[in-house]
């Protein structure tokens, strides 16, 4: 008897057994998926509320203004809406707070939330802890650490090498500020306690990310904004808000503010691509078998 194992196609292996029972010579041959654990994003924008945490007025604001967009639909790492809109999301999901919080919103004529099936949504599956994992993870192994904030210019990263970036100790005020077409490419991470900064994300300038951005705050809030886009920056792929630990009170003005011609779109492929690279945990599923009798 003898046994093969091949690779036919990206994560996909063919396990052949031949051998000869009672003078018959055949071969089974097994096929197996394996896929990592990938992170479950029910909008382009979303938004965990952990328990214990207070909303002003039990909401999360979010401000457009200026021909912005934040789509749930599909797109290319390039940004360009995939044909196949399958996997399309809404353009802002919350898990169910259990006291009714919602969203916010405050958007000019010109500015458009888009979402399938519906733009919004308050009752998304709570998908904190796959978002914790991330966040611990980023403090012990990142590839660039950001303490205590600073502008930013030129690039981090790129389409072929993402990288995991962790920013922390930013202080009450400390900010991070992607400027002069920054362009930024991975999984961003960005921890703050209390803050009133006037912005702890602050993206200008045509400045871009392509990735992941998870935005953790375990401290109360107040201020401006904790992401602000201004001036044709974008953001492909997804961005959650962790809002995690007892006590934490949420009364920044808006926790995202999006303006001059910015926009958030969604990606599927760029999710699943960052959060496989940082996952242990694998599903192995069995998608074909067969007899082979020569």
């Amino acid at each position: 008897a003898s046994i093969s194992i091949d690779s036919e196609a990206a994560g996909v292996y063919v396990i052949t057994s031949m051998g000869t029972v009672e003078g018959e010579t055949a071969s089974l041959e097994l096929t197996l998926k394996v896929e990592a654990s990938v992170l479950s994003q029910a909008g382009a924008i979303y938004v965990a509320v952990g328990s214990g945490v207070t909303l002003s007025g039990n909401q999360v604001a979010i401000k457009l203004e200026n021909n912005c967009l934040i789509t749930g639909a599909d797109h290319d790492e390039s940004g360009s809406p995939l044909a196949d809109q399958s996997s399309a999301v809404r353009g802002l999901a919350m898990n169910d707070t259990g006291s009714g919080g919602d969203f916010g919103i405050s958007k000019d004529g010109s500015s458009q939330i888009e979402g399938a099936p519906t733009a919004t949504m308050n009752d998304a599956e709570d998908t904190s802890a796959a978002l914790k994992a991330i966040r611990d993870y980023a403090a012990s192994n990142a590839d660039v650490v950001i303490s205590g904030g600073g502008e930013f210019k030129g690039s981090i990263g790129s389409a072929a090498s993402p990288k995991l970036v962790f920013a922390h100790n930013l202080g009450g005020t400390g900010m991070v500020e992607l400027a002069g077409g920054f362009k930024g490419y991975g999984t961003l991470v960005i921890e703050v306690g209390s803050t009133s900064a006037e912005a702890v994300l602050n993206m200008k300038d045509s400045s871009s990310w392509t990735g992941l951005i998870v935005f953790n705050v375990t401290g109360d809030c107040t201020g401006d904004a904790l992401i602000r886009l201004q001036d044709n920056c974008k953001i492909i792929g997804g961005t959650s808000f962790l809002f995690d630990g007892s006590g934490v009170s949420v009364n920044v003005n808006e926790i995202l503010h999006v303006q001059n011609q910015s926009s958030v779109f969604f990606s599927k492929s760029i999710l699943e691509s960052e959060a496989a690279r940082y996952s242990s945990d694998f599903q192995v599923n069995a998608i074909g078998f067969r007899r082979v009798t020569p």
